[in-house]
C-alpha cells in the first residue's frame, strides 16, 4: 500500500500522505532487498516510489538517509548499465556520509562494484546565489549554501522545522521556487461575472430605450402626445442611448469573456 501511494505521488507530484525518515528507510530495506533476490523488473517501480517518498518527506532528511539513497540509486544505475548516473550517484554518497559503503549482503566482497566504489572520488560543491523566498535549503540533508557539481542531490526547503519542498534534483537540474498562492484566478473569474452583470444591465437598458424609441418614434408619426419638439428630443435621447448602451453591453461582454478565458491557463 505504502508503495502504490508513493508511486502515486511521484506520478501526480501530489502528496497523498505526509511520509516520515522510517518510511523512506524502510523503503529503502525494500530495495536492497530486491537487489539481494535480484528482482530487476520489480526494482524500476521501487525506485520510482523511493522519489515520490522523498517528495513527500514531512521531516528533514538526515545526511546518513541521503547517502544511502544517493547510494541505492547508484547500484541501480550499475545494474541499469549507467556509468554517468554510477557515478555521480556514488559521489555524492561518499561525499555526504564518508563512513557509507555497499553491503556485501547486497553484493559479496568480491564483485566487482566494491572496486568501482572505492575508486570514484567524493563529489565537490559550486556556491549557490539564490536564497528561497522562505526557509533555508538543505541539500542531502545538511543546512548548505551549496550543491553538488554535475551530480544529483536532495533538496529539501524548510522553514521552523516545516518541510515547505522536497526533490530529488538531477544532475545540473535548476533549484525549484516556492510556488506561493496567488489569487489571479478567481480575480480574473470575478472580473468575468462582474463583467458579465454590467453586460447585462446594459443589454435590458438598450432593450427598454429602443422599445422608448419605437413607441415615441410612432408618437411623433402620429403627432400624438406632447409638443412635437419635445417628442423630436426625447426620440433622438432614446435613440443615442439604445445605441450607446447596446455598444456598452457588447464591450462588457468581450471584457467577461476575455477574462474567462484567460482564467483557464491560471492557478488558483
Amino acid at each position: 500500500m505504502l508503495l502504490f501511494f508513493a508511486f502515486l505521488a511521484r506520478a501526480s507530484n501530489d502528496c497523498p500522505a505526509a511520509y516520515l525518515r522510517k518510511d523512506f528507510a524502510l523503503q529503502m530495506d525494500s530495495i536492497e532487498l530486491s537487489f539481494i533476490e535480484a528482482d530487476i523488473p520489480n526494482l524500476e517501480l521501487q525506485i520510482e516510489s523511493l522519489d515520490g517518498l522523498a517528495a513527500c518527506l514531512s521531516e528533514r532528511m538526515i545526511p546518513e538517509l541521503a547517502a544511502r539513497y544517493h547510494l541505492i540509486k547508484g547500484i541501480y544505475a550499475f545494474v541499469s548499465n549507467n556509468e554517468e548516473i554510477m557515478k555521480a550517484s556514488f559521489s555524492v554518497a561518499k561525499r555526504v556520509d564518508p563512513a557509507i559503503s555497499i553491503s556485501t549482503h547486497v553484493f559479496p566482497k568480491e564483485h566487482v562494484v566494491h572496486d568501482i566504489y572505492s575508486q570514484i572520488k567524493p563529489v565537490t560543491y559550486v556556491d549557490i546565489k539564490s536564497k528561497p523566498s522562505q526557509g533555508s535549503y538543505f541539500f542531502d540533508g545538511l543546512m548548505l549554501s551549496r550543491r553538488p557539481v554535475q551530480a544529483p542531490t536532495y533538496i529539501q526547503i524548510i522553514d521552523n522545522e516545516k518541510v515547505l519542498l522536497a526533490q530529488y534534483l538531477q544532475t545540473e537540474m535548476d533549484i525549484p521556487k516556492l510556488s506561493g498562492k496567488t489569487y489571479h484566478k478567481p480575480i480574473a473569474l470575478g472580473v468575468s461575472a462582474g463583467s458579465m452583470i454590467v453586460a447585462g444591465y446594459f443589454f435590458f437598458s438598450a432593450h427598454e430605450a429602443g422599445a422608448s424609441y419605437l413607441e415615441r418614434k410612432e408618437d411623433v408619426i402620429q403627432g400624438e402626445g406632447k409638443d412635437l419638439e419635445v417628442a423630436i428630443e426625447e426620440l433622438n435621447s432614446n435613440f443615442d442611448k439604445n445605441q450607446d448602451h447596446f455598444l456598452y453591453s457588447m464591450i462588457a461582454t468581450g471584457v467577461s469573456l476575455t477574462t474567462l478565458g484567460i482564467s483557464f491557463v491560471l492557478e488558483w
